[in-house]
């Protein structure tokens, strides 16, 4: 931009938009299974990176088209953030439709008797065996 304005406004809007990175790694980490958060965080890194190398060669190569379509020069660049405000909106939509946590797997504990239960089976399986051995200690105390 030719003015001040629009250099401040340019920079309030990077600000505005520079936490989008960790809400998105903190999203995966929600999202995506334990032994998969690491690809999932480099993918959101890659994805913002590229974001930065291809944005302006694709925001380019949009307003060409769009002039080409017979879009007033002075409408390309808005036309530009109008196109990706919608494709914004559809991945939105794209990801709210889609139903991840269905395909996540509860966390298990190793142990040497059953190395496939689930941290909730393994605490009700302690919580009965500390019953049961407080109702044997009951019964031996009562026997004495």
């Amino acid at each position: 931009s030719g003015s001040v304005y629009g250099v401040v406004a340019g920079r309030a809007l990077a600000g505005a938009f520079a936490a989008c990175v960790p809400v998105a790694q903190s999203g995966v980490t929600d999202i995506v299974s334990t032994d998969q958060t690491a690809l999932g965080l480099s993918r959101v890194s890659a994805a913002a990176q590229l974001g930065v190398v291809v944005g302006p060669l694709a925001s380019a190569t949009f307003q060409e088209g769009f002039e080409a379509l017979g879009v007033p020069h002075a409408r390309c660049l808005p036309a530009v953030f109008v196109l990706n405000a919608l494709n914004a909106l559809f991945v939105l939509a794209q990801m709210t439709l889609m139903d991840r946590r269905g395909k996540r797997s509860a966390p298990t504990i190793d142990t040497a008797d059953n190395k496939s239960a689930t941290k909730q089976e393994k605490g009700q399986a302690s919580v009965a065996s500390i019953t049961e051995n407080a109702d044997d200690t009951q019964q031996e105390g009562t026997l004495r």
